[in-house]
């Protein structure tokens, strides 16, 4: 990653899919109005910018990312000290928006078999994404929902084969010690969803 990750402590990324451009742009400068930063515009890289795509490429190596057809952030921010952060952080309360940073520092001691999700040691940044809507008819919650299971779910019966599948790219290498709890826990998978852990088994 070179000289240009050398400086970052970790990366901030704001997906704002249906927000208001005009919305986006108060966000913006609210947090140019609460850092004592004065070059934080030059840590803030929109789609045009050169340094955009290569955070998304090399940084964290999502093939998502590297599909045309599939939706990428607004706007990437590289906070580079404590004022950067108290800004976005300030702001984001104020927006309403929910930005949760655990890569490095403390995280980066855990190892990723400690605790259910993998992402802790060796992990630089991640990068989030949000979606909101402001139609709450049936129609349209069915359609955005659907787009959130699209990593994938659970079919009716409810099988270890089948949600592995997609469980093992969001829990790793845990997913199959996860499924064994299930089954000691709750063996009939009587708490279930879409996206639940179905208990272990070696046939299906």
């Amino acid at each position: 990653m070179g000289k240009y990750f050398q400086f970052l402590p970790f990366l901030l990324v704001s997906f704002l899919i249906f927000i208001e451009t005009i919305a986006q742009q108060e966000f913006l400068n609210c947090i140019y109005s609460h850092t004592s930063d004065n070059n934080i515009k030059k840590h803030i890289h929109f789609p045009k910018s050169p340094t955009y795509s290569y955070l998304l490429e090399y940084g964290q190596k999502n093939p998502r990312w590297l599909n045309s057809s599939s939706s990428h952030p607004i706007f990437i921010i590289t906070p580079i000290n404590e004022s950067d952060i108290g800004a976005i952080i300030f702001c984001s309360k104020k927006f309403g928006i929910q930005i949760r940073v655990k890569s490095g520092g403390r995280m980066d001691e855990i190892s990723k078999f400690e605790i259910p999700f993998p992402y802790r040691k060796g992990n630089l940044f991640n990068i989030q994404y949000m979606v909101n809507w402001y139609d709450n008819s049936e129609n349209i919650s069915n359609k955005k929902i659907k787009w959130d299971l699209d990593f994938g779910e659970n079919d009716d019966e409810y099988r270890y084969s089948n949600s592995r599948v997609w469980g093992e790219k969001y829990f790793d290498g845990n997913f199959e010690r996860l499924a064994k709890v299930k089954s000691e826990v709750d063996p009939s998978n009587f708490f279930r969803f879409e996206q639940s852990i179905p208990p272990f088994s070696v046939s299906t």
